[in-house]
């Protein structure tokens, strides 16, 4: 697999490699990727379930282009769509199997933000708020469809009232390390 990515943005970490490999598929299932980046989420997952097909949707347009040029360099074809945009500003029905989302972990104003302005979005709530993610997560998410979901530990309550509040039940969290969770919730 080959991924690239354009020098002097946020590059992915671990946490896209863990929540991918949290992930699991059935054939035919259709994949949102909220805050896809350069696609590493859904290229990761297609190579792993040739039968499944993914949507990611990225707001920095520089970086959807990269996810684009990160589908072809990987054959994906029509298997890995991506949409350039807000993902709260887009209508979305009902019409995912799985939604996965690596978003920002920290709220504006709880830290330094980075002078590199791709960091700063990809790591603070400047786009999308946690609250508006699980959200977005529910819309898109048929019923019965399941919700991964890398994050802060400290915010698991936070986490646990958020889906809750949408519809969605907390299944199976994973603690990586003291810092970090993956979580698994379905719409109920």
């Amino acid at each position: 697999m080959e991924i690239q990515q354009p020098d002097g943005f946020y590059h992915f970490s671990e946490d896209s490699l863990l929540l991918a490999q949290f992930v699991t598929l059935e054939p035919g299932e259709k994949v949102l990727d909220l805050g896809t980046g350069v696609g590493t989420i859904p290229l990761l997952l297609a190579e792993r379930y040739p039968r499944c097909s993914f949507v990611g949707v990225e707001i920095q347009a520089e970086l959807a282009s990269y996810a684009e040029l990160n589908s072809t360099l990987n054959n994906l074809g029509s298997r890995f769509k991506v949409l350039v945009g807000d993902y709260r500003q887009l209508f979305w029905e009902p019409q995912f199997s799985v939604v996965t989302a690596n978003p920002p972990y920290f709220k504006v104003g709880s830290g330094r933000p980075s002078p590199n302005p791709s960091r700063w979005h990809a790591r603070f709530e400047v786009d999308a708020t946690l609250a508006e993610t699980i959200s977005i997560a529910a819309k898109a998410l048929l019923d019965g469809g399941r919700f991964y979901l890398v994050h802060r530990f400290e915010r698991l309550g936070e986490i646990k009232d958020l889906c809750a509040a949408v519809g969605l039940e907390l299944g199976v969290f994973q603690v990586i390390d003291c810092f970090r969770i993956l979580v698994k919730a379905r719409k109920v």
